[in-house]
C-alpha cells in the first residue's frame, strides 16, 4: 500500500484550515454575541478537503476484489474495524470530556443539549438536531463523522457484496435522498442527504485514476492544486442544486494535484514534518474545541481581543496539544486495539 507524504501534509493544511476559523469563531463570539456571522467561514473548507481525502484513501487501500455476488465478510470485517479503531475511541473520550465539563459548568451549555436522546444520539454517530436546532452532536464538530461513519458503513457493504464502490455509493446516495423526502428536514436521513456526501465519491473517484495522477509530474500537479486553491479563495459561485461544485471540486483538483506532486514530496527535506502532521491531524481536530476556547477567553482577559492574534496563537499551540496527545494517548491506544482486535 502506497503512502502518501502531500496527502498526509494536505490533512495537517485541512486541520489547520478548521483551526483557524474556530479561532475567529471564538473571538467573534466572544466580542460581538453568539449570533454573529463576522468569522472566517471559509477555513470550512478543510473539511471538503478531509473528506475527499478519505473517499481516495477508502478507495485506495481497500480496492473491492473478487466476482460480483460472492460475500466477501473478513475483508469488511477488517475494514470496519480498522475504521472504528481509528474513529471511535478517540471521539468517545473527547466527548465524554466534554459531557464532564458541561456537567461541571452548566452555563457553558449555551447550546449544548444533555437530553439523554441527544447524548445517546452523538455517542451513536446518528444526526441528531441539538438544543439550537442544528444537527451537532455534544461535540460540536463531530457532525463531519457522521458522514464519516455513513460512508464506512456504505463502503462496508460494497467490500461485502463486492460491489464497485463509486456506483454503490452514487446508488447510496440517492437513496438518502429518497429517505429525506420521506423523513422530513428533522431526521437524520435529511442530513445525511446533504450534497456534502458526494465529496467521499468525488475521492473515490480519484483513486480509481491513482495510476496517471501519479504520472502528472510536478509542474501538472502543481498547476491543478494551485488551480483548486484559486477556485476556492476567489469563491466562484455554484448553483443551490450544485452546490458541491463549489467547494468539492476545489477540493478535488487540490487532491489530484497533490497526488502529482508526490515524487517531489518524498524527496524533500521536511517530509518527516508533513508525515507527523497528517498522523496528529485527528488529533488537531477533536482537542482544538477544548484548547481554543480557552485561549480566546485567555486573550480577551488579557485586553487582547484580536481575531488574528487568536489565529496564530492557535495554530502554534493546538499542534503542540495535538502531538502530545497523539503521543501519549492516541497512539497507544489504537496499536492496543488493533492487536486485540484485527486479525
Amino acid at each position: 500500500m502506497t503512502h502518501y507524504i502531500g496527502l498526509q501534509g494536505l490533512r495537517f493544511v485541512a486541520a489547520a484550515l478548521v483551526v483557524a476559523m474556530h479561532a475567529s469563531l471564538y473571538m467573534a463570539q466572544r466580542t460581538q454575541g453568539l449570533s454573529t456571522t463576522d468569522y472566517w467561514q471559509a477555513g470550512g473548507f478543510g473539511v471538503d478537503i478531509f473528506f475527499v481525502i478519505s473517499g481516495f484513501v477508502m478507495g485506495h487501500t481497500s480496492p473491492v476484489r473478487g466476482p460480483w455476488g460472492q460475500l466477501n465478510g473478513a475483508e469488511a470485517k477488517t475494514f470496519l474495524l480498522r475504521r472504528l479503531i481509528r474513529i471511535v475511541p478517540m471521539y468517545w473520550l473527547y466527548t465524554l470530556a466534554k459531557l464532564v465539563v458541561l456537567l461541571l459548568l452548566p452555563s457553558l451549555a449555551l447550546r449544548n443539549s444533555l437530553d439523554p436522546t441527544h447524548l445517546l444520539a452523538s455517542f451513536a454517530f446518528w444526526p441528531h438536531r441539538d438544543a439550537a436546532g442544528a444537527f451537532f452532536p455534544l461535540l460540536q464538530v463531530g457532525w463531519t463523522l457522521n458522514f464519516e461513519m455513513l460512508f464506512y458503513a456504505v463502503y462496508a457493504l460494497a467490500l461485502l457484496w463486492r460491489l464497485p464502490a463509486l456506483p454503490w455509493t452514487l446508488l447510496c446516495y440517492a437513496a438518502l435522498v429518497g429517505l429525506a423526502q420521506w423523513g422530513g428536514p428533522d431526521s437524520a436521513w435529511a442530513f445525511w442527504a446533504q450534497p456534502l456526501f458526494l465529496e467521499f465519491a468525488l475521492g473515490l473517484a480519484l483513486a480509481s485514476l491513482r495510476a496517471p495522477l501519479e504520472r502528472l509530474g510536478p509542474v501538472m500537479g502543481l498547476g491543478l492544486a494551485a488551480l483548486g486553491w484559486a477556485w476556492w479563495a476567489l469563491g466562484w459561485p455554484a448553483p443551490a442544486w450544485a452546490a458541491v461544485l463549489g467547494s468539492g471540486l476545489p477540493a478535488l483538483l487540490i487532491v489530484a494535484g497533490t497526488l502529482g506532486l508526490e515524487p517531489w514530496f518524498r524527496q524533500m527535506r521536511g517530509a518527516a514534518w508533513l508525515n507527523r502532521g497528517g498522523d496528529i491531524s485527528y488529533a488537531i481536530y477533536l482537542s482544538h474545541t477544548f484548547v481554543v476556547p480557552l485561549l480566546v477567553a485567555g486573550l480577551v482577559r488579557l485586553g487582547w481581543p484580536s481575531a488574528a492574534w487568536a489565529v496564530l496563537l492557535s495554530l502554534v499551540l493546538v499542534p503542540l496539544v495535538a502531538d502530545a496527545i497523539y503521543r501519549w494517548v492516541e497512539q497507544p491506544c489504537t496499536r492496543a486495539l488493533k492487536a486485540r482486535w484485527v486479525p
